[in-house]
């Protein structure tokens, strides 16, 4: 919501109703159980078009929910919870597409900190950066993208402010949210080609064909993050340029011999 006929200042208020499976693992990394999480989040923040490629906002959020054992110890009782936060963030894109993009850097920087009336509740400030850099030479594109985050303080290290791994270009090879920690980082170096150029017609879309390389982990300690402690993984993926969104098909594979298949519509870099 622009505030000034310039369009420079905004004001977005937003809201997200989710349900979602939340599996979790032990040690070795096998499933041991299941989560069905119910959550609504609601807030609005306050920001800034900065130029034309990038924007600086401040704004507040809650979220309210429960969990509950889906698979596993279904004898453990609901569990709800109440978070608030106030999050700043500036982000510069400069990307030629959201779905499969050419050309282009996009940076984003964030800080996080939970509000708590009580300091028993007290929960660590975050930061997190992402960052990506598109080039390519004909029909080869080549990205290259990094993220990183840490939870600044190890005493008040909280689980429900963990970052998770796990997923498609995120390693690829284990499932998603499969990695959690209160630090973390990866890596990756993403090539597709275009194959297809699309045309007339519903299905005659333009078609990629790529791989990707990947290197991260999830730590316990600051201080432990190094390239000998990542995880190592890769994909092979086609993607289709849709009317609706970018659709993936993928098969990831993990260094200590998992993998992981996707299927997905509506995710782009």
């Amino acid at each position: 919501l622009p505030l000034s006929a310039r369009r420079r200042w905004f004001f977005e208020p937003a809201a997200l109703f989710q349900v979602r499976a939340v599996p979790e693992f032990d040690e070795d990394g096998h499933q041991v159980g299941e989560l069905r999480v119910r959550s609504i989040r609601f807030g609005a923040s306050l920001g800034r078009e900065l130029g034309q490629s990038a924007e600086l906002r401040a704004g507040l959020e809650r979220e309210i929910g429960h969990s509950r054992v889906r698979l596993g110890d279904v004898t453990d009782p609901p569990n709800h919870y109440t978070n608030n936060e106030f999050f700043t963030r500036v982000s510069i894109d400069t990307l030629d597409s959201v779905a499969f993009p050419r050309t282009g850097e996009a940076i984003t920087a964030q800080w996080r900190r939970q509000l708590s009336g009580r300091s028993l509740d007290r929960v660590s400030d975050s930061v997190n950066l992402d960052v990506r850099i598109a080039r390519s030479w004909g029909r080869n594109t080549f990205i290259a993208w990094g993220s990183a985050g840490t939870l600044l303080n190890d005493e008040f290290a909280d689980a429900r402010s963990y970052f998770p791994l796990g997923g498609f270009l995120n390693l690829s090879g284990i499932p998603a949210d499969s990695q959690n920690g209160p630090h973390y980082s990866i890596g990756r170096l993403v090539y597709y080609r275009k194959v297809g150029s699309g045309g007339e017609g519903f299905l005659n879309v333009p078609l990629y064909a790529g791989m990707s390389l990947e290197a991260g982990n999830t730590w316990t300690k600051r201080t432990d993050i190094s390239l000998a402690g990542a995880r190592k993984d890769m994909s092979l993926f086609f993607g289709l340029d849709t009317f609706v969104g970018p659709a993936w098909f993928a098969i990831g594979l993990d260094s200590r011999g998992t993998r992981a298949f996707y299927l997905s519509l509506g995710r782009g870099f």
